[in-house]
């Protein structure tokens, strides 16, 4: 079952602040290791529709995690 786009960035980015706490960093390079995580264990929260470029989509979401 596909997610709706709010719900899967709510739910990714509170994998990321766990992801976070857990090995650090907000690097670029920490966001893709994370996302790639997310293609191996979580692939559950990619299921969202996404026009271009599903990476590009995550990793804007978690720059802006910090402002939630």
């Amino acid at each position: 079952m596909a997610l709706t786009v709010a719900e899967a960035a709510r739910q990714i980015i509170s994998e990321w602040r766990g992801f976070q706490k857990e090995h650090g960093g907000s690097s670029t390079h920490d966001m893709l290791t994370f996302y790639m995580w997310l293609q191996k264990n979580r692939p559950d929260l990619l299921c969202f529709k996404c026009k271009g470029d599903r990476w590009q989509r995550v990793k804007g979401w978690l720059q802006n995690s910090d402002s939630r």
